[in-house]
């Protein structure tokens, strides 16, 4: 079977043709869920907040996740995010706003399950996966992409992804011993584990994530003691953590880590972690992290390219 079409085995259950186009029927969190498609409207919230910009479909969004307004590549050239419903991700917007809005479908993350099961009692639809691996964010990308009709554009963007990967892959190939690092969400102390997309790509990145001795899914707290003890190389901050690097390196419990006293420090550059941008941050990570790797590796020219094939622009003065 061919690699792209693999994609969809897992979770596109029926296809079948109806007046209008193709109905597909598709497992996700909640059981098999049956959409229309070519989708005519969408609400994003909580996940895949780049899908609008790399598949080209702002036209057919009517609501969005406030956080995806903040996202760089949404903001550029785009006439029409200033007329999107923002959406709460904690509450999935106001009811009654929502069925003004009348979605074909809402794309939500599983994190509110209560206001999800709330809506579907008003007849809304929703698409919501769990996801914690990058393979499964690009079998979602691909399942997503086939409900607006832009399976061709998606293989582009996951063979840009798949370069990044064997890139980082080629360069650090002969790296005998890994960077011990943490990543730092909204608190210093609450760092990313196991079982996540962050996760996954800080092992596609090469390097050890100490979150993984303590968190099996998603991300957690740990205690200020654990992180001093665990005394990690380098610290990558969430890039919409209210802490900057000068914050975290002025933190008194933590100044005798590693991390600190080389000011090893960095915030992460913008990105979704259910989107093609997730190869972006694990380069970012690999070069930060074993620098002398890159040092012959024209970044400039990678990114652009990602971008012009991802995205159709480049964001000016983007660098790493």
């Amino acid at each position: 079977m061919h690699k792209f079409l693999k994609l969809f085995s897992l979770y596109i259950v029926f296809l079948f043709s109806n007046l209008f186009g193709v109905t597909i029927e598709i497992k996700d969190f909640f059981g098999t869920q049956s959409f229309d498609t070519p989708v005519k409207k969408v609400i994003i919230s909580g996940t895949y907040l780049e899908l609008p910009a790399v598949l080209g479909i702002w036209d057919k969004v009517v609501g969005l996740d406030e956080y995806a307004f903040r996202i760089d590549v949404n903001q550029i050239n785009n006439p029409y995010l200033e007329n999107i419903y923002k959406i709460n991700s904690a509450t999935l917007g106001n009811i009654e706003k929502i069925l003004q809005l009348s979605p074909d479908i809402i794309i939500s993350s599983t994190r509110s399950v209560q206001n999800i099961n709330f809506g579907k009692k008003f007849g809304l639809k929703y698409l919501s996966f769990q996801t914690y691996r990058i393979t499964e964010v690009k079998e979602q990308l691909s399942i997503m992409a086939s409900l607006f009709g832009k399976t061709q554009k998606i293989k582009i963007t996951i063979g840009e992804m798949d370069k990044i990967f064997k890139i980082i892959a080629q360069q650090t190939k002969n790296i005998q011993k890994k960077k011990r690092v943490i990543f730092m969400f909204h608190k210093p102390n609450v760092i990313s584990g196991k079982e996540s997309i962050v996760g996954d790509m800080l092992r596609y990145a090469a390097t050890e994530n100490i979150g993984e001795k303590y968190i099996e899914y998603d991300r957690a707290e740990v205690s200020i003691e654990t992180i001093v003890n665990e005394n990690p190389d380098i610290i990558f901050i969430w890039w919409l953590s209210p802490y900057s690097v000068d914050d975290i390196l002025h933190i008194p419990a933590l100044k005798s880590v590693n991390a600190i006293k080389n000011k090893q420090v960095y915030k992460m550059p913008s990105f979704d972690g259910t989107g093609p941008r997730v190869a972006l941050m694990s380069l970012f990570v690999a070069k930060t992290a074993y620098s002398d790797y890159f040092k012959n590796t024209d970044i400039d020219h990678i990114l652009q390219n990602f971008y012009l094939n991802v995205f159709g622009f480049y964001p000016k003065d983007y660098r790493f």
